[in-house]
């Protein structure tokens, strides 16, 4: 039904799309509001240097020589310039979940919709009065592409563990984004996105994506599949979605291959059944303003990839709500999810901590963004939601901390924390969780979608028998391959 609703849509987008080309249009911009620094413009040369900012009706545009979009035969130079908001859009390169779905509209919108920015263009030599112009500059789809986005974004890495070195693929994912903006301001999206693994021997725990380490066969299984209706504010998401226990749990979710355990959002699955991760059959209302984003979902039944879960609870039911109105950077987060066990005659008992019969997470975040540094931290309780390494549930609190620091352009630097901790009270195991993580990452380009990395964990918990846990440590890539 999903597919014959898709190819219905992508029927009427072909006939709305743009026919031809905008035209550019030229501001009327004197000298005067064009603020730049002698130390930024060398007036009488041929290119920028490294940076300039241009101001036109109270927004200020960065641009760089390293942008350079075209030159004609006159020696014309048209440069891309973009504000700083979008500047700060490209840094945030750690976006997950619906920030992520966001990205992806937002790059179908600029390449269907044409994208507008203020650039800098250099005239005619010897026209020093009209140097320099900005004017919107608009770089057409024509009509010749779908509003849709292919994508293969490929990761493998070379695991040491347990004094033994593995090579897997970590998490390669592929997938289609379709997003089509009607005029009654209705906005139609759908995606599907599949994990490919060749062999998931040393699989790392935290991961999405987690099946048997003992199987080396490839792997394929579906991640996202969903379709959502947009109006406004207000968006209607059906399928399998990231859930709003993610919205907050996905602050801290930003290292590239560990984490996740303190918020215990996939616990050895991918988080689909209980709702907290890549939910599965789910319905979300979500409300995105200008100051906070509210987040509501319920799921009936939701069942996966045997080889995930096979359907052990009933029904689940979620919300969230983000924060941003604050200044200097700050955002703030909270979020609850209530699960019901379906307590059938295979339901696994021994799951149950001894306080209740239901799984119910709590979660709360905060973010911190300015400049090159960026804080994250969140901190939860827990009961039946996390299980320890023999699969007793557990009742207890769970912080997770990610910090990171920019470098230079291409490098940058992390560290934090993992930390999970049973209430004593109701676990009579030794299970404690406690992971102090650190990654350094080199990107090839600005949005660190194409990048090498080098991130280990040192462990100092213990297992339920009480065994230590094992320190552990990665050098991988990921490279994005999109349209």
């Amino acid at each position: 039904m999903v597919i014959k609703t898709l190819l219905f849509f992508l029927y009427l987008s072909t006939s709305t799309l743009f026919a031809e080309s905008l035209p550019s249009t030229t501001l009327n911009a004197s000298e005067n509001n064009i603020k730049t620094s002698d130390t930024n413009l060398t007036k009488n040369s041929s290119l920028l240097s490294e940076s300039i900012s241009v101001e036109h009706e109270g927004v200020t545009y960065n641009c760089s020589k390293n942008d350079l979009i075209s030159e004609d035969t006159n020696g014309t130079k048209v440069y891309h310039c973009a504000t700083l908001e979008e500047k700060q859009l490209l840094d945030n390169s750690d976006a997950r979940g619906a920030a992520e779905t966001d990205r992806l509209k937002q790059a179908i919108i600029d390449k269907t919709e044409g994208v507008k920015r203020v650039v800098l263009i250099k005239s005619k030599e010897g026209n020093e009065s009209g140097m320099w112009k900005p004017l919107y500059y608009t770089l057409n789809a024509v009509g010749k592409v779908l509003p849709a986005k292919a994508y293969l974004s490929l990761r493998f890495a070379e695991l040491y563990n347990n004094g033994e070195f593995a090579f897997t693929d970590q998490d390669t994912r592929g997938g289609l984004f379709y997003y089509k903006a009607f005029k009654n301001n209705f906005k139609l999206s759908f995606q599907y996105e599949a994990s490919i693994q060749f062999s998931n021997k040393g699989n790392i725990i935290g991961s999405a994506t987690q099946a048997d380490v003992n199987n080396t066969a490839f792997l394929f299984g579906t991640r996202l599949n969903y379709l959502s209706l947009e109006y406004n504010d207000v968006t209607m998401v059906m399928g399998k979605y990231w859930g709003v226990y993610y919205d907050i749990a996905g602050m801290t979710d930003k290292y590239m291959v560990f984490g996740t355990l303190g918020s215990s959002v996939y616990n050895l699955t991918d988080g689909g059944g209980a709702g907290t991760g890549l939910a599965a059959d789910v319905l979300q209302l979500r409300v995105q303003k200008d100051v906070y984003n509210l987040g509501l979902q319920v799921q009936y039944h939701p069942q996966s990839l045997p080889i995930l879960y096979s359907g052990i609870y009933a029904y689940t039911a979620g919300f969230s709500l983000f924060y941003k109105g604050l200044e200097n950077g700050i955002k703030l987060g909270l979020t609850g999810n209530y699960a019901v066990f379906d307590k059938g005659s295979d339901f696994n008992t021994s799951r149950l901590s001894g306080k209740g019969e239901d799984d119910i997470a709590l979660l709360a975040g905060l973010s911190y963004q300015k400049n090159k540094i960026s804080v994250d931290f969140t901190l939860g309780a827990s009961n039946n939601h996390v299980t320890d390494d023999v699969g007793n549930g557990i009742i207890g609190m769970g912080s997770e901390l990610y910090v990171r620091y920019r470098l230079e352009e291409n490098w940058r630097f992390a560290f934090g924390y993992n930390l999970l901790l049973p209430d004593k009270r109701y676990y009579s195991g030794q299970y404690a969780l406690k992971d102090y993580i650190a990654s350094l990452q080199y990107a090839f380009n600005k949005e660190y979608t194409q990048l090498m990395y080098l991130e280990g964990k040192h462990s100092t918990g213990t297992n339920a028998d009480g065994s230590k846990m094992l320190d552990s440590a990665v050098l991988g890539f990921r490279y994005l391959l999109d349209n």
